[in-house]
Order: C-alpha cells, then structure tokens, then sequence
C-alpha cells in the first residue's frame, strides 16, 4: 500500500490491510492508542509491502522524501495541543501519554535488542522515533522488518520547497544528522534480532526520469 493509482491511501498499520491480518492490527491499536480509541490514527507509512526476509514473510516499511525540508521539517516532537477540528483535546492528551509509553518500550528494545543506545522519543523527530518504535514492536510480534529511508534523486520538480538530493552521499548524511542523539549511526545497513526476529534499517536512493507529456496539437 498504496496499491498503483487504484488504492492511493497510505497505510496505517492498526488499520486492517492486506499487509497484516486483523487480531495482529488490533494488537497494535492496542499498544498505541488508548482503550477507547483505538479507531484514532497512527502514523501514515509512504508504502507498505510483503516481502520475504530470509526465509520467513515480513514486511518492507518505506519512508519516501524528495528534498531536504521533508526531513528537516520532521525535527520537533509531536504536537501536544489539538490542530484537527475533529479531535479533542481530551482525546489528544489521552493518546499523547500512551504513544510516549509504547517509544519508550521500543527505546528500551531496540538496546537490548541491538546493543547500541537508542533514544527515540515522542518529544524529539517524532516522524523517525515512531518508524522506528513501529518496525520494533512489529519485529517483536513474530514479523521480520526493513525499514527503508528512501531518497529520490534529482526531484527538480519539487526544488520550489526544499534542495532535491544530488548524489546519495548528500541522502544519506542527512538521514544520520537528522538522527544523531535519537538512533545510533551505526544501526544504518546493521541487522538486528527482536525476538528472535530480523530487523534492519537502510538508506537508499532511486532516480527516476521524468518524461513529459507529449504535445498535441
């Protein structure tokens, strides 16, 4: 998910799909959200995918940027104060302190579970804290995970809203800036196993060209 130019939505993964099946969901509403809001959202993943890990189905979680304010933008912690007409404030608290108690359990396993000091945070580059709190506790569930942080290269036509990447040495530094003091840069291509399970964070980037649209005259 997304599925082509059929299915655009991007998938949350407490929300049934076809990348994870109903009682796991449910599973994880649990661990996120507060009891009686379980139908509240979760963070939107770029594109979700089956895939084999080994040996053994997992999942391929992919987080997409075109220039460098999508991730520099990324930077603060999540919003403590309401910004949907929809949601309460009430609503808003009552979900702040559960997905600051499910980072913080993910913190502490992803150190054990790899070795090095973790410190994602619902106060600090929220966006990167909960790909990564995500991808662990799926990982503890039985399900293998890689978590892409994917560049595109030479986006020339978002360059009115931040510099497009040129090489993927400019990506990849940027992605390692961005999370210094939240994951260790050595975590970066490094396989480790949560509960047995596969998990491994990469940087990677693709170019594609663009071709116009002919004229018709």
């Amino acid at each position: 998910m997304p599925k082509g130019f059929e299915v655009l939505t991007e998938c949350q993964l407490h929300k049934r799909s076809p990348v994870l099946n109903s009682v796991l969901c449910e599973k994880l509403a649990a661990w996120w959200l507060p009891e009686r809001q379980t139908d509240d959202r979760a963070p939107n993943i770029d594109i979700a995918a089956t895939c084999s890990i080994g040996d053994r189905p997992g999942l391929l979680l992919i987080e997409a940027k075109a220039h460098d304010q999508e991730l520099i933008h990324e930077s603060a912690g999540r919003r403590l104060h309401a910004t949907d007409k929809a949601e309460s404030q009430a609503r808003r608290e009552a979900s702040h302190k559960t997905i600051g108690k499910a980072i913080a359990e993910a913190k502490t396993g992803l150190s054990t579970a790899s070795g090095l000091t973790y410190q994602i945070s619902r106060d600090t580059c929220y966006q990167m804290s909960n790909r990564f709190a995500w991808s662990w506790k799926l990982a503890a569930e039985g399900i293998p995970v890689v978590l892409i942080y994917l560049g595109f290269l030479d986006a020339d036509d978002m360059a009115d809203k931040g510099k497009p990447f040129r090489s993927h040495q400019q990506w990849e530094d940027l992605v390692k800036d961005h999370g210094d003091g939240i994951v260790p840069r050595q975590c970066w291509e490094s396989p480790c196993k949560v509960n047995g399970q596969t998990f491994v964070p990469i940087i990677r980037t693709l170019a594609i060209p663009l071709t116009p649209f002919p004229h018709h005259s």
